[in-house]
């Protein structure tokens, strides 16, 4: 009997375009590798013979600089043909890649494009090249949860105090008292940042290709931080980390191993390209870390599966707080010395 997991990301470059501040996967740095479909294909053809997934993100990096995204695409739809893949961009780079397009169509809309717009200024050419990218537009609409307002109202109560009036929907917030609406802005929220955060557009062409443009313009603090030439973990409560993490159930494939998570599968390789400070224990720490792989036997397999949501040691390498950072992403990248390799 197979196993299942909910959601895998198959992570298959460290190469971006974009700078983004506070990238979770450290690929705002000059940071190099690719993942070639064929060299994972065999383990991946074995994986699909153990484990369901309810759904995939082939992502990096920026994927589509990965030279054998189509194959990608191709592999894994063949793979897990009963599950929705989506490919996580920034949308830059749709009408450069050869046979994009097509090879998205013939998966017959399984497979769709997810953007996370990381900057809301670049929305108008982001849907014109989106528009470039399609054949034969039907629908172009900004689509919602159908609960968004018991959502906002969740959302709204957290920062509420008693002696706030209540606001039940995203409307109502522009009657709010100035010092509230402040307060909230403080916090990141308002009727603007909600909207986007919960909805997105979708536009969908005549053969069935959806995309979707989420506005991501917010980035939480990443494990590493900069001093000058070199960057340093966190020393977190590894239960603090994990209870704030957004990550917690986004499982990572990368060249044949399952990780529990974007950290414990690209930091050792960060490591091996920049100068990161941590003491021998950390070192051991971020080296302890054992990833499943194809050879493990099914009882490994299943006890690994039904830990992915807990924490793991690992987790004190990232912050124990939250804090948002408003992103203005170039491409532009600082020149970082690296290690010798």
């Amino acid at each position: 009997m197979k196993s299942f997991i909910n959601r895998a990301e198959f992570y298959i470059t460290n190469v971006c375009n974009y700078n983004c501040e506070h990238c979770n996967r450290f690929n705002n740095y000059r940071f190099t590798g690719h993942e070639y479909w064929k060299d994972s294909k065999d383990i991946y053809a074995q994986w699909s013979k153990k484990i369901d997934i309810g759904a995939i993100s082939i992502l990096g990096g920026e994927p589509t600089l990965n030279p054998s995204i189509n194959e990608w695409i191709d592999g894994i739809a063949s793979l897990w043909p009963e599950t929705r893949i989506e490919i996580v961009t920034n949308g830059t780079r749709l009408n450069n890649v050869k046979g994009l397009y097509d090879t998205i169509k013939k998966q017959n809309g399984k497979v769709f494009v997810h953007i996370g717009l990381h900057n809301r200024e670049q929305l108008s050419d982001t849907i014109a090249n989106v528009e470039e990218f399609l054949d034969d537009i039907l629908i172009n609409t900004k689509i919602y949860p159908d609960d968004i307002d018991n959502i906002w109202q969740m959302e709204y109560n957290k920062l509420k105090t008693d002696n706030w009036p209540e606001c039940k929907m995203p409307s109502e917030f522009k009657n709010l008292p100035d010092e509230i609406k402040t307060i909230c802005l403080e916090n990141n929220f308002s009727d603007e940042i909600f909207l986007d955060f919960n909805g997105f557009v979708g536009i969908l062409d005549k053969n069935h290709i959806r995309v979707e443009i989420h506005i991501e313009d917010i980035f939480h603090q990443s494990a590493l931080t900069r001093d000058n030439n070199e960057f340093i973990v966190h020393d977190s409560d590894p239960s603090k980390a994990h209870d704030i993490c957004f990550e917690k159930l986004n499982h990572h494939f990368i060249k044949g191993k399952l990780y529990k998570c974007n950290v414990s599968g690209v930091l050792p390789e960060f490591y091996k390209q920049f100068h990161v400070k941590m003491s021998d224990e950390n070192k051991k720490l971020m080296d302890s870390y054992v990833p499943l792989t194809i050879d493990d036997d099914d009882v490994v397999v299943e006890q690994f599966i039904s830990e992915l949501p807990n924490k793991i040691k690992q987790c004190k390498f990232c912050p124990e707080w939250l804090n948002a950072y408003k992103l203005n992403p170039s491409t532009t990248k600082e020149k970082i010395t690296k290690k010798h390799r």
